[in-house]
């Protein structure tokens, strides 16, 4: 069957240096985003078909825009701001793909693929500095915890950066103004785990 399909694997996701899935509207066509900073969450839209519903700020309204993860749908808009951290891929499908991902996948599907645990000790770190005192670090590790049958793999990732944005408006006080100073600065810190359970050949647990 012939899908319209952005495939990028974890070398590509590093190399443009997305942090979350948002930023990859610059690098897929008919992708774009309509963000919701107030309310903390983000309508994706693809082929420009963004929500169902008709009001763009309802939270409860379903986007036409599928995300899974790890084929598990996420239903609600408020979950959909995450990071990439330890991913393998990001499948981007343009719509409809109603026949194989069912509904709400009007415009299309935004399929994140996690990087499985390991059967052998792995790791990898990364680490990288930037303007406005941007600094990332972040690294992974996986090895099995019994022998043939229960594996586990833990990543962690940390990002700052300072404000793009001054904020030269009067303040009625010192604390009010250096916080009003800081517009548009980033501080996350983001965990990531996953086991991988294989009590038989026949039978694996994720």
């Amino acid at each position: 069957v012939p899908i319209a399909v952005t495939a990028l694997d974890a070398q590509e996701l590093e190399r443009i240096g997305a942090v979350g899935y948002t930023q990859l509207s610059d690098y897929v066509p008919n992708f774009s985003f309509n963000a919701l900073t107030n309310a903390g969450f983000v309508i994706p839209s693809l082929r420009g078909i963004g929500l169902t519903g008709s009001t763009e700020s309802a939270i409860s309204n379903n986007p036409a825009t599928g995300i899974y993860i790890d084929g598990v749908y996420l239903s609600s808009t408020a979950a959909n701001l995450f990071s990439l951290l330890d991913v393998e891929r990001v499948e981007i499908l343009r719509g409809p793909q109603g026949t194989l991902y069912g509904r709400n996948t009007i415009g299309g599907v935004i399929s994140i693929v996690s990087r499985q645990p390991s059967q052998t000790l792995t790791g990898r770190l990364n680490a990288s500095y930037g303007s406005f005192d941007r600094m990332q670090i972040g690294g992974s590790v996986s090895a099995p915890i019994v022998e043939g049958k229960l594996f586990g793999r833990l990543g962690a990732s940390y990002l700052s950066r300072d404000a793009y944005v001054d904020n030269l408006f009067d303040t009625p006080n010192a604390a009010a103004a250096e916080s009003a100073a800081d517009t548009d600065f980033l501080r996350s810190f983001v965990t990531r785990g996953s086991l991988l359970f294989t009590p038989t050949e026949r039978l694996k647990l994720t």
